[in-house]
């Protein structure tokens, strides 16, 4: 059963440019923007060339996905995806699949790429294994809600509850909650996943869309 619900393929078909990562060979991240879509459970993107990202796949298919969804929280904080998951590449399909995303980034009837005969490049697909963010969006998201259940320590600290991890959201008046192992001071960064809201009021303004993917 796919990791994905409903509100996490809306934002996923809705033109968010997404940030993804993939790790270098020393293992350190790297991070460029893309175009996502959906074929079937599979977010898929498409690159004309062979870029780092690609070599990186082939090499470790581990990847994150992250896009901010448009939606804001009763606080009016921006609310944000995350998506864990293994990539795959298949060879050619890149210009069909980019003509499709263009008619979502950019608007209907406009030629992409803006070429004659385009290489037929690569289609990345992931597969999501974990989703989480700023908003339910999957069976492993972070919940929001006000808080009201005991605290073990003062705000900002982390607060434990039956089967479940808690933790102050800074500046918040609610509290975020993670299905999975309680946090400790040692535990593994996967089993502590979760980032902050981005501020509304830190938005930066929309620029043009294609020219900052890395295609």
């Amino acid at each position: 059963m796919s990791v994905l619900i409903d509100e996490a393929r809306a934002a996923l078909t809705s033109g968010h440019l997404a940030h993804l990562v993939t790790l270098n060979l020393d293992g350190s991240p790297q991070v460029t923007i893309v175009w996502v879509g959906l074929e079937g459970d599979e977010i898929v993107s498409g690159h004309l060339g062979r870029r780092q990202k690609l070599a990186n796949v082939r090499r470790d298919p581990r990847v994150v996905l992250s896009l901010v969804t448009g939606g804001r929280d009763p606080s009016g904080l921006d609310e944000y995806l995350v998506v864990h998951g293994t990539a795959r590449i298949t060879e050619g399909g890149a210009p069909e699949l980019l003509q499709r995303l263009a008619e979502v980034y950019i608007g209907p009837g406009v030629k992409f790429p803006p070429m004659e005969e385009p290489p037929p490049g690569y289609v990345l697909h992931v597969t999501p294994t974990r989703v989480g963010g700023g908003r339910p969006v999957g069976p492993a998201a972070r919940v929001l809600i006000p808080p009201t259940i005991p605290t073990a320590g003062r705000a900002g600290s982390p607060v434990l509850a039956p089967g479940r991890s808690a933790r102050a959201v800074p500046g918040s008046r609610y509290r975020a909650l993670w299905s999975g192992q309680p946090l400790h001071a040692g535990a593994d960064s996967a089993t502590r996943s979760w980032s902050g809201h981005t501020s509304a009021s830190k938005r930066r303004a929309e620029q043009p869309h294609s020219s900052r993917i890395d295609r």
